[in-house]
């Protein structure tokens, strides 16, 4: 047999020529590199991942009924704060005109916690780093305690309108139409309490609804985040460890 087609026996280019004719061919195995930090788009990035595939389209991280992914859903919170952001900056600026120094130290306090919540969520996003997520969880939460608490006070108000609750209420009331009198005005502004009471009862329920959706739907981007950059890591270090294997046996 020639030379050259021993190099070709049984099809197989790698033969050598030192192996006896009847010895299997060699399999040349061949690795590919492996590029991590999923794709553009909704493109589910299972594929970049040969162990365990990190699935991104995993019902548990998506939220509003399985309808949307979490990674959609803070998008939509951080452009409801941004909203929040600029209407409660044009409410500051009525309330500096009209209100009292107490509202606009409350109103500007929680602008600025706003204001920090939306900053968090947005660098998050944008650094995919999940323990800036953490805080804006919890002020949520904290959000959702804090309007359940004023639900009771405005509920109690508006079904007393002259009692301890309904005095506070009745402050806001008495320094826009400066009704003084021996009981605070309490019987002249009833009206009045009962519909700052009912209104302030709408929005704290609506406060309390939006707080938890947001500190659920923050916390389950925080879990996929997390969950992601697992899945990312042991494929990373595998391909250290063979690099440093080559490297050794090259040497």
């Amino acid at each position: 047999m020639h030379h050259n087609d021993r190099h070709h026996y049984n099809g197989n280019p790698y033969y050598s020529g030192h192996e006896p004719f009847d010895s299997p061919p060699r399999i040349s195995h061949i690795h590919t590199n492996v590029h991590y930090g999923g794709p553009y788009g909704d493109m589910d990035i299972a594929k970049t991942f040969d162990h365990e595939p990190f699935r991104h389209t995993d019902p548990k991280y998506k939220c509003l009924c399985n309808k949307m992914h979490v990674k959609q859903g803070c998008k939509c919170i951080l452009a409801f704060l941004v909203a929040v952001v600029v209407i409660a900056a044009l409410l500051l600026i009525l309330n500096w005109n009209i209100g009292t120094w107490t509202t606009v130290i409350i109103h500007a306090i929680l602008l600025l916690g706003v204001i920090a919540c939306a900053a968090a969520l947005f660098l998050a996003m944008k650094s995919e780093k999940e323990n800036l997520l953490l805080p804006v969880a919890g002020i949520a939460a904290l959000g959702a305690l804090v309007s359940l608490i004023f639900f009771i006070f405005t509920i109690w108000s508006l079904i007393d309108p002259s009692g301890v609750t309904g005095k506070l209420v009745n402050n806001f009331v008495v320094s826009q139409n400066a009704s003084m009198t021996e009981d605070q005005g309490l019987e002249a502004n009833r009206e009045e309490i009962q519909v700052v009471s009912a209104v302030s009862v709408v929005l704290s329920l609506a406060g309390i609804a939006a707080s938890i959706w947001v500190a659920f739907v923050v916390y389950k981007y925080y879990k996929y985040l997390k969950d992601m950059k697992f899945a990312r890591v042991p494929k990373n270090q595998i391909h250290i460890e063979i690099s440093d294997l080559k490297k050794g046996i090259n040497q």
